[in-house]
């Protein structure tokens, strides 16, 4: 008798500890994400302008430094590199999974003298950071950077994008309902967190393209070109230069979190958060 109790007891203990080890079995590890930072410099000599002490040489220079995506998800590293490739154009003919080759063909034919006859000489340059990476999305920039000497003023433009930390997809307008509400909500986080910050009080209503007063006669509208993206727990809205207001206040933006914003996103862009 005393050996039967003994045994289910035994039992008893066996069942109990692989309940618990079950119970308390680990999530499972998502693959880790950082970067590889490249940088990329070259230039070219166009030939010389002038004569005597008045001769000076004629070069383009280019240069980049890029984040690299280093992940074993090929979902998202994919997502992320054709990303890179449409910003870069479309002279590249390789697999954009092979950045460091984009990059280094792009330069090649950035320099070479057969695209302008006769050069001025320029500076073009992009920089592409990785933002911030939580365990629902990895968020990027691209900017570009193209200054001719002959030009007064250089050509700048930075792009946002916002990638699935799981699947690799991009967050889009699409996935914001936008309506009236969302317009005004964006448009007085504009006034107040951009707007006010460069002018102050000042009166700027001759350099917006949209009236804060009257929008029934001069309205006001989301970004066009530049698409959302996801810093910090918040949408950020980002305008382009010309946009929304004169070019001299540069690229607007504002940013609204998810408390705001959760009622305006499709179940697709909830995802994206924690």
């Amino acid at each position: 008798m005393k050996k039967s109790l003994l045994l289910l007891a035994a039992i008893a203990l066996f069942v109990g500890c692989g309940n618990n080890t079950q119970n308390n079995k680990p999530e499972p590890k998502q693959d880790s994400f950082t970067v590889e930072t490249y940088d990329v410099e070259g230039d070219s000599l166009y030939g010389t302008k002038g004569e005597g002490e008045d001769a000076y040489e004629v070069r383009g220079s280019f240069q980049c430094e890029i984040d690299i995506p280093v992940t074993e998800n090929q979902a998202l590293r994919d997502s992320i590199c054709q990303w890179f490739a449409s910003n870069f154009g479309d002279e590249y003919d390789g697999d954009p999974r092979d950045v460091k080759a984009m990059v280094n063909q792009y330069k090649n034919y950035i320099l070479d003298p057969g695209l302008n006859e006769d050069p001025e000489g320029f500076d073009c340059g992009y920089t592409v950071k990785m933002l911030e990476a939580t365990d629902r999305y990895v968020t990027y920039s691209f900017e570009t950077f193209y200054e001719e000497y002959s030009q007064p003023r250089a050509a700048v433009e930075i792009f946002y994008r916002t990638f699935d930390r799981n699947t690799g997809k991009a967050f889009t307008a699409q996935m914001i309902k936008a309506d009236e509400s969302l317009e005004m909500l964006v448009m007085n986080a504009l006034l107040e967190q951009y707007f006010k910050d460069l002018y102050g009080d000042d009166d700027i209503s001759d350099l917006l393209f949209f009236d804060p007063e009257d929008l029934e006669e001069q309205g006001f509208w989301l970004p066009e070109v530049h698409a959302p993206c996801i810093l910090y727990n918040e949408v950020h809205f980002n305008y382009g230069e010309h946009e929304i207001a004169d070019r001299c206040t540069g690229r607007p933006s504002c940013s609204l979190p998810y408390s705001v914003m959760e009622k305006y996103l499709t179940e697709e862009g909830k995802a994206f958060f924690n």
